[in-house]
């Protein structure tokens, strides 16, 4: 009785479930879309704007409509990191520099986005993160390389090449930045 009702539905449960050539067209763009690293082009983020300027920030529908061959993640992400016109770029001020610290002081060295949210909304939490870690972070040795530093510094080159996140993670203070620079 059960093999007899499997072979009267299941044909008609299975296609009625067929993907449409649309949805797989939109499923393969997904699928390239997060396999994608590219840069985004200037067309791209020109089309990202209009489109969140005269239609919101709905990340899905502007992934769908706008940019297909991205995902809605990526979209979000270039729009807060990047293209929101109420961020602001360049170097951070004595100003900024203060509320930061008092960010870190709240709630301590890792609560990137809650310090952004809170002290500096007009700065991303990836902006805040690399100031602080780059410039401000008490552990940051700020002194001349001593000669085992620079022994150090010479073998993790040769190990990891021109990756400075891997070689200064094996130098105790000494920063990416720093690595490259004395390099």
């Amino acid at each position: 009785m059960l093999a007899a009702f499997a072979r009267k539905y299941t044909s008609s449960y299975l296609n009625a479930l067929r993907p449409t050539p649309v949805l797989c067209q939109s499923v393969s763009l997904r699928h390239f879309a997060s396999q994608q690293a590219s840069k985004w082009l200037p067309w791209e983020d020109k089309l990202l704007q209009n489109y969140v300027k005269h239609n919101g920030k709905n990340w899905n529908e502007v992934a769908e409509h706008c940019l297909p061959t991205r995902t809605p993640s990526q979209c979000r992400t270039r729009w807060t990191d990047a293209l929101d016109p109420e961020l602001k770029h360049g170097p951070f001020s004595k100003a900024e520099k203060e509320l930061l610290q008092q960010g870190v002081a709240e709630f301590g060295p890792s609560s990137w986005a809650k310090i952004a949210a809170v002290y500096l909304p007009w700065r991303t939490r990836t902006q805040i993160r690399n100031h602080y870690r780059s410039k401000l972070d008490p552990a940051i040795n700020k002194e001349k390389w001593t000669e085992p530093e620079l022994d150090l510094l010479l073998r993790r080159t040769i190990m990891f090449g021109q990756d400075w996140n891997k070689v200064a993670e094996g130098i105790r203070g000494r920063t990416p930045e720093q690595c490259s620079r004395v390099w």
